[in-house]
């Protein structure tokens, strides 16, 4: 995973959700939650954005992969690769403050009918 920067989350949380199979309703239930938080992450602009919701969907996979690992769960072997890229991905992030898939706030031109203003 040399460019981080460009790992897509969305793409990774929509596979594993498609194809994991899991068993147990607790790895279900984590992974719904990681990607709920994934959505209402990536709804926010840059500037309001934070590393805790990060944590939280880290917390989820860690959870899925514990359970998976421990063999309280099972999950598409297909898949289990692609989680823990997810996983490793999320790690990364965290600690260098990567900010996956930016959003920037829109910037309206000056003096365009979308703001309905004058420039002096």
């Amino acid at each position: 995973m040399r460019k981080i920067q460009s790992f897509n989350i969305t793409a990774q949380l929509a596979l594993i959700q498609s194809k994991a199979q899991l068993s147990n309703s607790v790895s279900r239930q984590a992974l719904t939650d990681a990607i709920n938080t994934w959505s209402e992450h990536q709804a926010k602009y840059d500037y309001e954005r934070n590393q805790n919701d990060l944590v939280v969907i880290n917390r989820n996979i860690s959870l899925i992969v514990t359970q998976v690992t421990n063999r309280i769960c099972r999950i598409n072997p297909l898949v289990w690769t692609e989680l823990l890229k997810l996983n490793a991905a999320l790690n990364v992030g965290i600690i260098s403050n990567i900010n996956f898939e930016p959003r920037p706030v829109p910037v309206v031109a000056a003096n365009t009918d979308a703001n309905h203003s004058e420039v002096a």
